[in-house]
């Protein structure tokens, strides 16, 4: 976890693989940070996102997604800051929607799919 000025927050680079035989799409932006909380997954974190952005993935494929989860301490920069955001225990929720053709990110076959666990510090 790193500490700014204004900011806290720290940068995780996520391999998303498609084991499916379809092909999927994976939202590069509309995703979650969520710190395990007494065994729960409390999201503590999601990015302002101005477009969905879906990249196709091949059954078998892989791509690697860096991704940075930031809260603003200024209460006019967003996302602020939610103090929930300390080291713990994490995961990241994607947006990932199987077919042909990307779909809009909430749509009904666009289904949450979390990362493997990792540790902040």
């Amino acid at each position: 976890m790193r500490q700014a000025v204004d900011a806290i927050g720290f940068n995780v680079t996520a391999i998303v693989r498609n084991d499916d035989s379809r092909v999927v799409h994976v939202a590069l932006c509309n995703f979650e940070a969520q710190r395990d909380i007494d065994g729960t997954w409390t999201t503590v974190f999601m990015p302002a996102c101005f477009s969905a952005g879906f990249r196709p993935l091949a059954p078998g494929d892989s791509v690697v997604i860096p991704v940075r989860v930031v809260g603003y301490t200024n209460s006019h920069t967003y996302p602020t800051l939610d103090p929930r955001m300390v080291p713990g225990r994490y995961r990241l929720l994607f947006g990932v929607a199987l077919g042909d053709e990307p779909m809009m990110v909430g749509a009904e076959s666009t289904q949450s799919q979390p990362s493997t666990p990792f540790i902040v510090k």
